[in-house]
């Protein structure tokens, strides 16, 4: 049902407010997770969508829990995020009683929107969630419900936030770094495809560059031309592994080799590391960790000056 809306801000919006009002269990979490506690099952709620103001203009998706909370919800696609302007509109409208929280829900992680947006607009707190922790909570909720109905919402909901889930920042210049096994060093040479599992120590969001290291070495990095999620690998290419779960499986653009021959170097773990493109490809680095470690530098830099 919910694929039939598109994939425009006001889809979106309409989707999770529907959500909202179909599944109390998701309606619960998701304040509990907004607030940091759980209203009580009976108290009074009222979910308004494009609630037009006096003053002009329209909140995306406005929540009353009566002594409870007040939420005024900005929804955008890919990785926007509302301007200071905009939200300082909002303020005034929060009249109602309990917790006030103004909070913008886009593709862009938590980490990136806490160094666009202020804290606070007036005495009022200010939050982002992504579409992946929207994600989160819903299946959360789906394995906490024992209704059918309900869970067939929520079902029908996390199908139609993938196509919120997965939008790319196409500013971003950072490259996943991964290592890579004998069948996919040749499925990336060979089929210039590469997978891995969507989440759980892996992306949840596609990178736009993925660097690829073996024999010790960076041996290239590609830009991701497409990408899709895929169950399972096998109904693909019967050579490539069966697998059960949610897998991103990318297409990619011709290999660019770094400049110098940049080694390893101290990667520990699972061997996935996110580096700056210009730290594997300039020749400025000898290794792939002392690549990391000045990316991880330049974020905290950045994180500094913004705020």
């Amino acid at each position: 049902m919910f694929a039939l809306l598109g994939k425009d801000e006001n889809s979106v919006t309409f989707s999770l407010g529907w959500a909202m009002r179909k599944s109390p269990v998701f309606f619960r979490m998701l304040l509990a997770d907004l607030i940091g506690q759980k209203p009580n099952d009976k108290c009074d709620y009222v979910i308004d969508l494009q609630k037009h103001h006096v003053e002009g203009g329209f909140t995306d998706i406005e929540v009353v829990c009566h002594d409870f909370c007040h939420i005024l919800i900005e929804a955008k696609v890919g990785w926007s995020l509302p301007g200071v302007p905009q939200l300082q509109k909002y303020s005034p409208r929060l009249v109602s009683k309990g917790q006030k929280r103004i909070i913008s829900i886009s593709a862009a992680t938590q980490d990136y929107a806490s160094r666009i947006l202020p804290k606070k607009i007036g005495a009022i707190p200010v939050a982002h969630r992504s579409w992946a922790d929207i994600k989160s909570v819903v299946l959360a909720a789906y394995r906490a419900v024992g209704s059918f109905e309900e869970k067939l919402w929520l079902r029908e909901f996390d199908r139609h936030l993938e196509e919120y889930v997965s939008m790319r920042n196409p500013r971003d210049n950072q490259v996943f770094v991964v290592a890579l096994k004998k069948q996919s060093m040749d499925v990336a040479e060979k089929d210039a495809r590469y997978w891995h599992p969507v989440g759980k120590r892996y992306p949840v969001l596609p990178p736009n560059y993925v660097g690829f290291r073996y024999r010790g070495a960076l041996q290239s990095v590609h830009h991701i031309d497409a990408y899709e999620v895929v169950a399972d690998l096998s109904k693909r290419n019967r050579k490539w592994p069966v697998t059960e779960v949610d897998h991103f499986l990318y297409t990619l653009g011709p290999a660019m080799k770094p400049a110098k021959e940049i080694r390893a170097g101290k990667i520990f773990g699972p061997g996935h590391v996110l580096c700056a493109i210009d730290t594997l490809l300039s020749g400025a680095y000898k290794t792939v960790s002392d690549a990391r470690n000045e990316t991880k530098r330049r974020m905290k830099s950045e994180g500094k000056r913004a705020i």
